[in-house]
């Protein structure tokens, strides 16, 4: 049986890449030291956040 509703279409897609929009630093740095964890590498939340916002690339 085929589902008579369809998918809206996409019209844009936004990026956010400097984080003018959202400020995802921190949740990201917490994802980051979370996934490090698992792979048996350590790095305490703390010396993360002492880079954040540090990158002048």
């Amino acid at each position: 049986m085929e589902n008579s509703k369809s998918l809206p279409s996409i019209k844009a897609i936004i990026f956010d890449c400097d984080g003018v929009l959202l400020d995802s630093e921190e949740i990201g740095g917490r994802i980051e030291v979370s996934a490090l964890k698992k792979l048996g590498i350590s790095i305490e939340e703390e010396a993360y956040k002492e880079v954040l916002g540090n990158y002048h690339g």
